[in-house]
């Protein structure tokens, strides 16, 4: 919803019109939205002359900041996935060892209750 305070308008001379439905029931909705001289010109069909909201910043300046596109992302993401992937020395030997030890704990067991 736009406030009427984002829209800059110009305002143009009113004329009282007896016609004028400003100040009934029918229009008290829309007083948040437009201001009296705003809905005498609507119903008039009125030469109001709406300008252009400003953007609330620049995309070219968000662009600048975050300088990456998109190959450049795909390829960083693919190198990141690619080194978690491959393990590194120490946690392979960290693994390693630690399945060494379960498989004698494991040799031991069955060699005890075997021979008991």
């Amino acid at each position: 919803m736009v406030g009427a305070s984002k829209v800059e308008t110009k305002t143009l001379e009113v004329e009282y019109d007896e016609e004028s439905t400003k100040g009934t029931v029918s229009t008290s909705c829309y007083d948040r939205l437009f201001t009296d001289e705003e809905l005498d010109m609507l119903e008039r069909g009125g030469d109001q002359v709406v300008t252009d909201e400003p953007e609330e910043y620049e995309k070219e300046l968000e662009e600048r900041l975050f300088p990456l596109d998109d190959k450049e992302v795909m390829l960083r993401v693919q190198r990141d996935a690619e080194e978690k992937k491959k393990p590194t020395l120490a946690e392979m030997s960290a693994v390693l060892g630690y399945l060494k030890r379960c498989w004698n704990a494991r040799l031991e067991h069955l060699e005890r209750r075997s021979t008991g």
